[in-house]
Parts: C-alpha cells; sequence; structure tokens
C-alpha cells in the first residue's frame, strides 16, 4: 500500500514539473516571438533609414555582425555583401589616407570606453569619393570585455561641398582683400613668429611674404622701441593694451613707425594658440604729429613770454591765462584760475562781455576792441585795451581776449594833452622885429612892417607879441642874403 501511495504521490508531482515545463517554454517562446518581432521591427527601421546602421566586430576588416540597407545607398553594395564579410569588408572601402588615423581614434575612444565622432572618405561602388560622419561606441559586457560597436554613418558629402564652396569663396574673398588691403594682416604663433604675411607686406616693408615666414617679428624693431614692445606683448596676452606703436626696420634699412591691433585665438578650452595683427605705416602721421608738437611748443612759448596778457575765459572765470596777466594784477596762476571774475573786471564790462556772447551763435564773431579798468590784487586799478571775440572752446561759447596794459600810454597822452593847452596861445602872437623893433600888421594887404606907434594907436594895449625881423634889418644885418626876404 505504501509503495503505491508513493507512486501515486510521485506521478502527481510528474505531471506537475511537467505542466510548469510546459507553462515556461510557453512564456520563453512568447518571449522569442517578442524579441525576434523587435529584431524584425528594428531591421524593418534600421534599413529604412538613408544612414548606415551597424553592429560590428573590433577586428582589423570590422566584421560586420549586423549592418543596414542605407550601405547600398551611400556605398552601392548590397547590406549581404558586408555581414561577416560575406564577399567585402567595410573598412576596404576607407580612403587609404584616412584609414590609420580612423583606426588610432576609434581604438583610443574604445580604450577609454567613450563615444567617438569621426569624418573620412570612402571609396564608392562606382569608384567616387564621399565623405562620411561617423558616430559610435563600444559595448562591454559586465565584466569590461568588449563585446561589439554599435554605430551610425551619415553622408556628409554635401555640406562638405557646401563647405568647401563657400570656403574657396571665403578664401578668395580674403585673397582680395589681402591683395588689395594697404594694411598688413599676419597670423602669428604664440611665441610672435610668423605663420601667414598678407601680400601688401612687399609694398610697405619690401620684403616678400614668404622671406618673413618663422621669422620673429622682434628682429625687425627699432632697438629703441624693444623694451617697450615687450612688455604690452606679455599685457596682449592677458588682453590688455592691444594697440601698439614702435619702430619697424624696412628691407632697404630705414625705419618706419608701424601701428599694430591684435586678436587673439584661443582653443575650446581658452587656450592662446596663434594670434593676427593688423599694421599700418604711420609714418606721415608721427611726422605730422612731431611738427604740431614743434608748432604747439613755438605757439606755448609765444604765448607765456608774450608782453601782452593772453587769456580764455568761459562761464565768468578764466580757464587760461599766460604769465603776462600773472604780472599785470599780481595775482598768482593758481588764483586767476579760481577767482571770480567780478573782482578783475567792471560790472559793465562784463555785462557786455556777457551780452556779446550770448548774441553769438556760430562761435564766428568779428575782433572787437575797447577800453576799460581792472582790479590789481592790492585793488588799484590799471587801464587796459582788450581785443576779443567770442570762440568755441571744447564746445562751449568762451571769450579769446588779448589784453594790453595802457595805463603809462594814458598818462603820457595827457602830458601830450595838457602840452598842447598849453601852447595853444602862441598862435595869437604879433610878429615883430628884433632888429628895429617894426611890427607885421597881418591884418593889411601886402602884410606891412610899421613903427610900433603906429600897429599900437590902432589897437588896444593889451596885445601879446613875438620876435622876428623885418626885411630892412636882414639886408642891414645879414647883407649875404642878397635881398631875400624873410617872411
Amino acid at each position: 500500500y505504501s509503495v503505491i501511495v508513493f507512486l501515486a504521490v510521485f506521478f502527481i508531482w510528474i505531471i506537475r514539473l511537467i505542466f510548469k515545463i510546459e507553462k515556461k517554454n510557453e512564456k520563453l517562446k512568447i518571449s522569442q516571438r517578442k524579441l525576434e518581432k523587435s529584431k524584425n521591427n528594428y531591421r524593418t527601421l534600421a534599413n529604412n533609414v538613408l544612414e548606415i546602421i551597424y553592429r560590428r566586430k573590433n577586428d582589423l576588416q570590422w566584421t560586420m555582425i549586423f549592418v543596414s540597407d542605407g550601405v547600398q545607398n551611400i556605398i552601392g553594395y548590397p547590406a549581404s555583401d558586408f555581414v561577416n564579410n560575406k564577399i567585402r569588408n567595410y573598412f576596404d572601402t576607407i580612403y587609404p589616407d584616412d584609414r590609420e588615423d580612423i583606426k588610432n581614434i576609434i581604438d583610443e575612444n574604445i580604450k577609454n570606453k567613450t563615444q567617438f565622432q569621426i569624418e573620412y572618405r570612402i571609396i564608392t561602388k562606382d569608384n567616387s569619393i564621399k565623405w562620411v560622419f561617423e558616430k559610435g561606441k563600444g559595448v562591454f559586457d559586465t565584466n569590461g570585455e568588449l563585446l561589439w560597436v554599435d554605430g551610425i554613418i551619415f553622408d556628409i558629402t554635401a555640406r562638405k561641398k557646401e563647405s568647401e564652396k563657400a570656403w574657396k569663396e571665403s578664401n578668395e574673398k580674403f585673397d582680395l582683400l589681402a591683395n588689395n588691403f594697404k594694411d598688413v594682416i599676419c597670423l602669428h604663433q604664440i611665441d610672435g613668429k610668423y605663420i601667414y604675411v598678407s601680400p601688401s607686406c612687399k609694398h610697405i616693408l619690401g620684403y616678400n611674404p614668404e622671406e618673413l615666414l618663422g621669422t620673429d617679428p622682434m628682429a625687425l624693431v627699432h632697438p629703441d622701441d624693444l623694451a617697450d614692445l615687450g612688455k604690452k606683448y606679455k599685457k596682449k596676452l592677458k588682453g590688455e593694451d592691444n594697440l601698439t606703436t614702435y619702430r619697424i626696420r624696412k628691407k632697404t634699412g630705414e625705419y618706419i613707425w608701424f601701428e599694430s591691433v591684435n586678436q587673439m585665438i584661443k582653443d575650446e578650452d581658452g587656450k592662446l594658440i596663434k594670434f593676427v595683427s593688423s599694421s599700418r605705416d604711420i609714418t606721415k602721421r608721427k611726422i605730422a604729429e612731431e611738427r604740431l608738437k614743434e608748432s604747439e611748443m613755438k605757439y606755448r612759448l609765444m604765448i607765456e613770454n608774450s608782453s601782452d596778457a593772453i587769456v580764455i575765459r568761459q562761464g565768468g572765470k578764466f580757464i587760461f591765462v599766460n604769465e603776462a596777466l600773472v604780472q599785470m594784477l599780481d595775482y598768482s596762476k593758481e588764483e586767476l584760475l579760481t577767482i571770480d571774475n567780478r573782482d578783475i573786471f567792471q560790472d559793465e564790462t562784463l555785462k557786455n562781455i556777457e551780452k556779446r556772447i550770448n548774441e553769438n551763435i556760430d562761435f564766428q564773431s568779428a575782433i572787437n576792441n575797447f577800453e576799460t579798468a581792472l582790479h590789481k590784487k592790492d585793488g588799484t586799478q590799471i587801464i587796459v585795451e582788450i581785443s576779443e571775440r567770442i570762440i568755441d572752446f571744447n564746445g562751449k561759447k568762451s571769450q579769446f581776449a588779448i589784453i594790453r596794459d595802457i595805463t603809462q600810454q594814458k598818462e603820457i597822452m595827457k602830458e601830450l594833452q595838457k602840452g598842447a593847452e598849453q601852447t595853444k596861445g602862441l598862435n595869437e602872437f604879433i610878429p615883430i622885429c628884433a632888429g628895429c623893433s617894426k611890427i607885421r600888421d597881418d591884418e593889411k594887404e601886402g602884410k606891412p612892417w610899421l613903427k610900433p606907434a603906429d600897429y599900437i594907436s590902432e589897437r588896444l594895449p593889451d596885445i601879446n607879441f613875438s620876435h622876428t625881423m623885418c626885411p630892412d634889418c636882414v639886408k642891414k644885418w645879414y647883407p649875404d642874403l642878397k635881398g631875400k626876404i624873410l617872411k
């Protein structure tokens, strides 16, 4: 009986086990069907895109485990040719000159377990060359062992052609610009050595561009400018002080003045790798600046050593005075530049000046001359003659004036006028002969000489006389005159 029970139990267990296995097999079949469906869907999707989607081994031939139908669209051969290298391998379609670089890049990324992105050329079925962009990565198991390489390949030939066309057009424009640009455009290594020099170098410096390639620009810089240029170069590397002025030697040995502006070129990490310089000949400008400085120095010397005061007034105060005004008013120059002009000018004078300033619109007023009095520091007054006009100084209406001290001149004029007044009565004196005392009667015809009694009897006693000589006395005292009469 116990044996029968055991066999019954064992039989039931076997049936249950078979049932469980059948159930698991059914689930496995379902999973397999789903997986196969998923694979089919993936293949359908992959085969309906224009790009090449692949899974390959990382061997020398790049043996394809799977490759989409896009390979025929790009290379011209069917996908079946490449699976397990049935007829050909993908690596052989890569342009020979690109193979080694591509392999090194991909191997390095697989080693580092990083994604790779590369551009290279392939040779198609009709022996034409296309550009492709490949993006992929290695797939590893839980132990870190490489299983295969998955990736996608895009045809970028059209984009490359457009880029090359754009680059060619850009290069042509650059050449046109460089060949016709008066400035010297250069590309430098980080140490300054020339990588590229524009053709304008020949016209400006006398060198062919090829003569300067690989040379150091500092070798051409004037010795007196080297130290300053070196300091500016260090600042330039920091992005400071971009404009530099220096002398550079031409092929003839002559030095000319250069003005350079630089643009730094950095890599993706912000590291300085090159820089571009644009330089122009500013020799004529430098000569003009030197002449201007000399001219300004001369004018400065003239103004500072002028005996007349020269001033510029703006907003009721002096903004420029020369030494002559300091001597004239006994103020220091600092005091004159800060003092209110009402302490120096008379109120009426200031009103007239301000009126002229307000009435003038175009800063082109005529010269105005007038006399006025100025107050010195000690309170005394001096008489001055002012020649002034309204000008534009730093965008504001201002008075430019030349002031001359005429106080002493005025005193002299007063003395002369006084003397003239004192001698004014001489015109009323009556001529009387110093020899015989006869008097010339200028009121009668012929102006006869009369005896004093005859002349006086006809006139009032209040008469002024001046001495002269009648003709008779001239003959008597000066016979050599031979009858000539002093009239």
